[in-house]
């Protein structure tokens, strides 16, 4: 309605100030009007105008149906000047079976050659008639108007354009001729906006708004928004044959059903209280299989209904000082590990001083297989600053309680962290830790984005510089599979380059070091790895048809050498229509359906997705594996509702 209501001020402001001109030759110089008395008459002169006041004017004009701007004094408000000179006379009747102009409306018998009610045509009469019509016509007459309509339609303009909601889509052009004015007997919506129009200004603007936004009632937020997803699985799996790698596989089946629903509450930019919630939830449909060797760390509990509450937390916004003050579960990413904290945190707004904010947090760590033990605490403050452009420094301090297997463990991490911006492609970072007093690892990493090149590339190096023992499970889940963890170097690049409009490159390479030799064991080793996958593309624009084909190869110092080949061809039938059909190979993959680890698994797989309403989509995979020796067959079927 703004939009609208802008373009009709502009209009009226326009004519107003510039009315529409003739050719001079072509004005009768006998029914110009003569300047008053003692003043020279100026053609290049303009006089000041009220803009309220021919705005006011070219609305009310508008919503009675007039399309003709006025062309005289007679026709204005008392308080809108006009400037001076000759008005335009009315253009010359077209004769019979000349060629109209281009873009002229077609004359109505009716309506006359501009579209003046009930005048024939050739005649001026009604508010749109000038000076210097026909004298065989009945001398101009100003239009009756209610007693001061102008100052209403003024006074609404002024309400409404203040509180008027923004529009969500440009107003639609009206279809109507604009060399012709509508005829109230002709069209009784109009001659109905026509009567309403003067008895309430502002009902006849969002009527008005109507016709050119499509419209009245704009598209606004919602008071408090509740956004969110929910997530339908069904996981069918069945071991065909059985193998070295699972003993006694053969005819085992495994079906499982998991929701996982996350929900947003509110806006943070507008409420004070948000909250968010992430939680999943897994049923077995075939019962609990003790001795099932599908089985994962799910089958584990007695019954076959397995609850986890993931993310479970509530904001609280402009708190004077604070930043933000989240309660609840939630999850750490800016700390050296990443955390999951059952507790408080609370950021603080940036001190201009010095562009810099602290924060902290405290709480129980979670555990999401098993539940709190008394011996548990997790807490830690961090501080970061931004002492000049495109730089920022960061330093936390976390300490952790664990009790695990009768024994205390406790830790303490000292994080260093730096990042600095380069120009508008590239970024620096580097990070150094320390556990309990003692350098723990390091790491730096480049990453920059040349757009102009179409390259986009990234080199890392870390080091661990001490041995890792067993520590709190948050500094080390995995102690009680791979035990300590020796030194070692690790250097990582990866690129991806536009060969053209339609090919992509992507590769890589990870080479990792022991720092000695002689700590070499089975999770301690040598390794390299390259990768690189090509991706052709039938259209840029719309990539209706991709094909990829990747190369993996893995090297160990004990012999493990692999090399794997293989390629996808996805299709996007339509617009809601998406299938794929390829291989895949994983030297190691951790199932995260079944919370499984498994190595060397070659895959097939047959893919469609489909988009089943703006809110619903729906996707199906067939997927057979080789894993270890033994085969599997794996049905999924899954339903995403967005809301």
């Amino acid at each position: 309605m703004r939009t609208c209501l802008c373009w009709l001020a502009a209009c009226a402001l326009a004519w107003a100030q510039d009315p529409p001109r003739q050719d001079p030759e072509k004005q009768d110089p006998e029914k110009q009007p003569k300047p008053a008395a003692g003043t020279t008459q100026d053609p290049t002169r303009r006089e000041e105008v009220d803009p309220a006041a021919a705005a006011a004017e070219a609305l009310r004009r508008l919503l009675r149906g007039e399309t003709t701007p006025p062309t005289t004094r007679e026709e204005l408000p008392p308080n809108v000047e006009v400037p001076a000179g000759p008005p335009p006379p009315p253009p010359p009747p077209v004769e019979s079976g000349a060629e109209r102009p281009a873009g002229a409306g077609e004359q109505d018998p009716d309506t006359g050659p501009e579209g003046a009610p009930g005048a024939a045509a050739g005649t001026a009469t009604g508010a749109g008639a000038a000076q210097g019509a026909d004298e065989r016509t009945t001398p101009p007459q100003d239009p009756v108007r209610p007693p001061d309509e102008v100052d209403q339609a003024r006074n609404a303009l002024e309400r409404l354009l203040p509180g008027a909601a923004p529009v969500n889509r440009e107003p639609e052009q009206v279809r109507d001729d604009p060399g012709r004015a509508a005829d109230p007997a002709l069209d009784p919506a109009r001659a109905a906006d026509s009567e309403g129009a003067a008895q309430d200004p502002e009902a006849a603007a969002a009527a008005l708004a109507d016709r050119t936004s499509g419209s009245t009632e704009p598209l606004a937020e919602p008071a408090y928004p509740i956004d969110g997803f929910l997530t339908l699985d069904y996981r069918g799996r069945h071991a065909e044959d059985p193998g070295a790698g699972l003993d006694g596989t053969s005819g085992n089946t495994d079906q499982d059903f998991t929701a996982i629903l996350g929900v947003d509450f509110g806006d943070s930019r507008r409420h004070d209280v948000t909250a968010h919630f992430l939680g999943r939830g897994r049923f077995d449909l075939d019962g609990i299989d003790t001795f099932n060797p599908l089985n994962g760390i799910n089958e584990t509990y007695d019954n076959g209904v397995e609850l986890h509450l993931w993310d479970a937390w509530v904001d609280v916004h402009r708190t004077p000082g604070v930043e933000l003050v989240r309660i609840g579960r939630q999850t750490i990413l800016d700390t050296p590990r990443t955390l999951f904290l059952d507790g408080v945190r609370v950021d603080s707004q940036e001190f201009a001083e010095f562009r810099g904010s602290v924060g902290g947090f405290v709480g129980l760590p979670t555990r999401y297989h098993s539940g709190h033990d008394s011996g548990e605490f997790l807490s830690g403050i961090w501080g970061e600053a931004r002492p000049w452009d495109g730089g920022r420094l960061r330093t936390e301090w976390v300490h952790v309680d664990d009790e695990r297997d009768g024994q205390e463990f406790t830790d303490d991490m000292v994080g260093f962290s730096a990042w600095q911006s380069v120009g508008r492609s590239t970024l620096l970072h580097a990070r150094h830790n320390l556990l309990d007093g003692r350098s723990l690892d390091v790491h730096a990493r480049v990453q920059t984005d040349l757009e102009d090149l179409g390259l986009s590339l990234q080199v890392a190096y870390t080091e661990l510089l001490n041995t890792q023992v067993r520590q709190t499970l948050e500094f080390d889940p995995f102690w009680n599979s791979l035990f300590d963890l020796n030194p070692y170097r690790q250097f990582s690049a990866s690129l991806t380059q536009m060969l053209s409009s339609q090919v992509d490159l992507t590769g890589g390479f990870d080479v990792r070091r022991l720092t000695d030799t002689a700590d070499e064991g089975q999770f301690n080793r040598d390794y390299e790895r390259y990768y690189g996958t090509i991706t052709w593309f039938d259209d840029p624009e719309d990539e209706t048809v991709s094909v990829s084909a990747s190369v993996d190869a893995y090297r160990a110092s004990q012999g493990d050498d692999v090399l794997a080949i293989y390629g996808d061809v996805t299709w996007q039938v339509a617009t809601d229509w998406e299938t794929s059909l390829g291989t895949d190979y994983s030297l190691y993959r951790y199932d995260w359906q079944f919370q499984a680890e498994r190595q060397d698994i070659y895959s097939a797989y047959l893919r469609v997705e489909h988009d089943l309403a703006e809110d619903w989509s729906a996707r199906v995979q067939y997927r057979i594996e080789d894993a270890a020796g033994d085969l599997f067959h794996t049905f999924e079927a899954r339903v995403t509702w967005t809301f």
